[in-house]
């Protein structure tokens, strides 16, 4: 079994969602993180934590829906 498959039955999610959070191409939100932490037996917090950021580009993209911007 793959990492990947492994830990996506761990958390009991997909494995393109996985995947998805690996590229950067899904959001995490709690409802992830906290089966994420669980199935890697670590903390939130170590997830969150940036050891080295000098890599990390971020571009934020404005989406207006209606009166609505996220």
């Amino acid at each position: 079994m793959t990492p990947q498959r492994l830990t996506a039955t761990r958390t009991h999610l997909s494995t393109s969602t996985i995947s998805r959070i690996e590229t950067g191409k899904r959001a995490l939100s709690i409802d992830v993180l906290v089966p994420l932490a669980e199935a890697l037996q670590v903390s939130v917090d170590d997830l969150l934590r940036a050891a080295d950021d000098d890599d990390v580009v971020i571009r934020p993209t404005q989406h207006t829906n209606g009166a609505r911007t996220t």
